[in-house]
């Protein structure tokens, strides 16, 4: 009979890692008895010591283990060992039947498929559900605001409101479109328009002027400063970087 190669071997080893079992303790005998099955003719006969050792199952866990490969998965027959007084105990020689563990290999791993693409399905389907959930409110305030704002309204001045000259005055008319969300950039104030509005322009801390230097101008501040921070480090670190510009 010719030797077993790996291959041989390793085709029950991967038919029983896809093999589903009801507990865990069930997958790892199996395993247990894959990797010691001879690739050529399916049998090992590992001792209940060895399945215990492999598998770090308890005897009686072992034994159940069994039962349901037997019984339940039908992948599994194994002769009854035997021993006397004048001779060494036999362990059991067990047979896996690789035709029925390809089967429920390929069970098992069509069932994974069908499981992976009702995941992808549903995935998918709350995807779009929350991208329809993000956009209507946004379509409907935005269609709802269009619909309460008219084009041009008229404001009338208080009852009895009239000018120097004694003429009535004349309600000013208000272009509330302009206000809408589609024209909130229209009314935008060109930058020369801006550039007049006095604003705040917040004072650079020393750490941030230190990070504007280059690692020559760098030098420079620590051999003018020693390192020391405060107004004068501040009022240094301006100087080279004015003319760190220059340059």
């Amino acid at each position: 009979m010719a030797k077993p190669t790996a291959r041989d071997t390793f085709r029950f080893t991967r038919s029983a890692l896809v093999i589903r079992t009801e507990k865990s303790s069930q997958k790892l005998v199996l395993l247990a008895l894959a990797i010691r099955t001879n690739g050529r003719t399916g049998t090992c006969h590992p001792s209940y010591e060895c399945l215990c050792r492999d598998t770090g199952l308890s005897r009686s866990v072992v034994a159940a283990s069994l039962k349901y490969l037997r019984d339940t998965l039908k992948v599994l027959t194994w002769k009854q060992g035997h021993s006397n007084q004048y001779m060494t105990p036999i362990a059991n020689l067990y047979t896996l039947d690789f035709p029925a563990m390809e089967g429920l290999a390929a069970e098992s791993a069509e069932s994974d498929w069908d499981n992976a693409e009702s995941d992808s399905d549903s995935a998918e389907s709350i995807s779009r559900s929350a991208e329809s959930q993000n956009c209507t409110p946004t379509t409907q305030a935005t269609t709802t605001q269009n619909k309460q704002l008219p084009n041009i309204a008229t404001a009338p001045p208080p009852a009895g409101l009239r000018s120097k000259a004694g003429t009535q005055v004349q309600p000013a008319k208000v272009n509330i479109g302009a206000l809408s969300p589609a024209n909130e950039l229209s009314n935008v104030s060109p930058a020369s328009e801006l550039s007049e509005v006095p604003h705040t322009v917040p004072t650079p801390s020393l750490a941030d002027l230190h990070r504007r230097l280059t690692p020559d101008n760098q030098k420079r501040w620590y051999k003018r400063t020693n390192g020391e921070g405060g107004a004068e480090g501040r009022r240094v670190a301006l100087e080279i970087l004015a003319t760190q510009g220059a340059e």
